[in-house]
């Protein structure tokens, strides 16, 4: 394996390790928080959103994303975007880490047909099973 190979290996092992480090961070939070159960609708309706998250990320842990889409506009800085079965934002900031496979932005993913003049994207399909 060459220099720039093993160099792009580890930047994305790197990105792979951050995304599962916040699955996992999120999780615990979730799963340390105590489940509610009483007659209180407010309370019932966030229990099954905290739920619904748990089992989102879940199905994170175990695939984080399967894909990166670098997209590149008219000689602006290229953006990375990496596509999962759900999406993950960071906890903090709720800045997108995986774009969820069905999100507006994925759909140029699924829609490319190769490198135009006006939009330059390189698909990289990434298995990530095993966090």
């Amino acid at each position: 394996m060459d220099n720039k190979t093993q160099s792009a290996y580890r930047k994305e092992k790197q990105q792979l390790d951050q995304i599962a480090a916040e699955i996992t961070k999120q999780r615990q939070v979730l799963e340390n928080y105590p489940r509610y159960s009483g007659d209180n609708v407010t309370e019932q309706v966030l229990e099954s959103i905290r739920e619904e998250k748990r089992q989102s990320l879940v199905i994170a842990s175990k695939e984080p994303y399967f894909a990166r889409m670098d997209f590149q506009e008219n000689e602006k800085e290229s953006h990375s975007y990496y596509i999962g079965k759900v999406g993950v934002a960071h906890g903090d900031s709720q800045d997108s880490l995986v774009v969820d496979w069905r999100a507006p932005v994925a759909s140029m993913f699924y829609a490319f047909t190769g490198p135009k003049r006006t939009s330059i994207m390189y698909l990289l399909m990434a298995s990530s099973k095993g966090i």
